[in-house]
């Protein structure tokens, strides 16, 4: 007994001294096994998804004169050297006075805050370039995200982009993520970067030019081709010389260099990076868990913390699975073991096959521009039917289309309530028996006046942001109010908004802020400032000023 005793004891000592040895870093080939075995999850706990300025390298501003004073003479010169900071092949060898300034932006002016992006990144990297790969697009794209987010899950923009890659809803939509009042998959790093990465795939497609698809991802597609068509160049730097693009467009590609830079001599600079970070998202596996169920009562019956549990997905608005969810939701959970994750990542690509022959038809403006073009309208399908993508609704493809959902649904013999299939088709006809009902139901809950909405102008406030709330341009603003060129407006203007029609709309239970900009075809800061509204908060028989259009 006395000798079992005292053995058990040598093996405990032994143990206790062999991890101490281990840890303290005698061995390092045995640290980095023990990292790997041994996840802190912890440490996953406490990372804050929302970050501090998270838009800051995007939003950083640089006239050309602070550049030209800073680095000396024109900040689109390209040095006289014979190295360039682009060494990737699928980008032009430059070495620009304006990519300089950035490198030393970053490495001097906002040096802790590049620091802790590329501590962000490093959790994501290798899930980021897999992705990459698999599409066939540039792995270094991976520095976009670090520009536009710093990596930071739940960064949200003044604009309403939101998560790793800054989709706004729109561009969310059309390449296959959900987003509604439970789920936000823009913030999902697996979902947004297949997003991001088949978004990359088609700007290029229709530019045949990386610099431009970069511009592009900034600025937006037909803004670009707009400029093409005007100055007769597809030359990005040619377009950046004379100032033909947006400022903050002509600095988004030399940031994106520079960040590219920057981490590639990261030593030089004197800046780490961690390359056991993303040992988290190694150690993950989904399964299914049921639906409508609190994450905090799946976290108790796993034996984890319901705070990792919302670390690992994100997406989730509410802390809890959808309810709608066949077949239960794909949960992402801490592994028993290693998995295989890298093997077995299946990257799907979005419902977004329908896409082709509109790229091709931007393409086909881009390669051979015409002497003029009008303002290219939104994407928008134009055919009779539409067939339901992941994360679509009803709701949602009525909206898509300008249609009330009780019109989609009488046209397809559904109820309002009816769910929707991925795959499904749904007819788009309009006929005169739908037409009927739908003024019906308009009457019961709106209230029609003729009168096209008329906004106040408030102190600070211009053309320019009425005209962004209204989803109008200035100059169709500018005719509708027989505005003269030059002429500006006082505070308390009158401003009538085109192509509106003003009603009132009581709000129901259940009604948030969102549903009903997005039910009468508003941007939510409209519909707050028709209002006088504070907050985003609305109370039952409250009564709002809408657009019926």
């Amino acid at each position: 007994m006395k000798f079992s005793l005292l053995l058990t004891l040598i093996v405990v000592t032994g143990c206790s001294q062999m991890r101490r040895h281990v840890t303290t870093g005698s061995k390092p080939e045995a640290k980095q096994v023990m990292d790997t075995a041994e996840v802190e999850w912890s440490a996953l706990e406490k990372l804050d998804e929302k970050g501090d300025d998270t838009h800051i390298l995007v939003d950083s501003k640089a006239s050309d004169g602070e550049i030209a004073a800073a680095e000396g003479g024109n900040p689109d010169e390209t040095e006289a050297v014979e190295e360039s900071y682009t060494s990737r092949p699928f980008l032009k060898k430059v070495r620009t006075k304006r990519v300089k300034f950035w490198i030393n932006y970053f490495t001097v002016k906002q040096r802790d805050r590049f620091q802790r992006f590329l501590n962000n990144g490093a959790l994501y990297r290798p899930i980021i370039e897999k992705i990459l790969d698999q599409e066939g697009v540039p792995r270094e794209l991976f520095f976009v995200g670090l520009i536009e987010s710093g990596y930071y899950l739940g960064a949200h923009s003044h604009a309403s982009a939101v998560g790793p890659w800054q989709f706004i809803r729109g561009t969310g939509l059309r390449y296959g993520l959900a987003i509604n009042k439970e789920l936000d998959e823009r913030r999902d790093i697996f979902k947004a970067t297949q997003a991001a990465a088949n978004y990359f795939k088609d700007l290029n497609n229709i530019f045949s030019s990386w610099e431009l698809a970069l511009a592009a991802y900034n600025s937006g597609e037909y803004g670009v081709i707009r400029r093409i068509t005007k100055y007769k160049t597809r030359d990005y730097y040619q377009l950046s010389r004379n100032q033909q693009l947006p400022s903050e467009t002509i600095n988004y590609v030399p940031k994106v260099i520079a960040a590219m830079h920057v981490a590639d001599n990261y030593e030089k600079y004197g800046f780490t990076i961690p390359t056991a970070a993303a040992r988290f998202w190694q150690k993950t596996k989904t399964v299914s868990a049921p639906r409508n169920t609190s994450l905090k009562s799946l976290a108790r019956q796993m034996g984890v913390s319901s705070t990792l549990l919302v670390k690992l997905n994100p997406e989730l608005r509410r802390s809890k699975t959808p309810s709608y969810a066949p077949g239960g939701y794909q949960l992402r959970v801490p592994a028993g073991k290693h998995t295989e994750w890298m093997e077995t990542l299946v990257a799907e690509a979005p419902q977004e096959k329908n896409r082709v022959k509109e790229i091709e038809a931007l393409r086909e403006k881009v390669l051979n521009p015409p002497a003029y073009v009008a303002p290219i309208s939104k994407l928008a399908s134009k055919s009779s039917t539409h067939k339901v993508r992941r994360g679509e609704t009803l709701s949602s493809v009525a909206r898509r289309h300008k249609m009330s959902l009780r019109e989609i649904a009488v046209i397809n013999k559904l109820t309002v309530k009816s769910k929707v299939r991925v795959g499904q088709v749904l007819k788009l006809e309009r006929s005169n028996d739908v037409v009927a009902v739908r003024t019906s139901a308009q009457r019961r809950e709106r209230k029609p006046a003729a009168a096209p909405i008329v906004y106040r102008l408030q102190n600070g406030e211009t053309l320019t942001d009425v005209a962004r709330w209204f989803g109008k341009s200035v100059n169709e603003i500018k005719s509708a109010n027989s505005i003269k060129k030059g002429r500006s407006l006082q505070v308390g203007a009158k401003v009538k908004i085109p192509d509106t029609r003003k009603g009132t709309y009581t709000v129901r239970r259940g009604d948030y802020l969102i549903k009903v900009a997005q039910k009468f075809n508003l941007n939510q800061t409209a519909l707050m400032k028709l209002n006088n509204l504070k907050r985003a908060h609305l109370v039952p028989g409250q009564r709002l000023v809408v657009n019926l259009e």
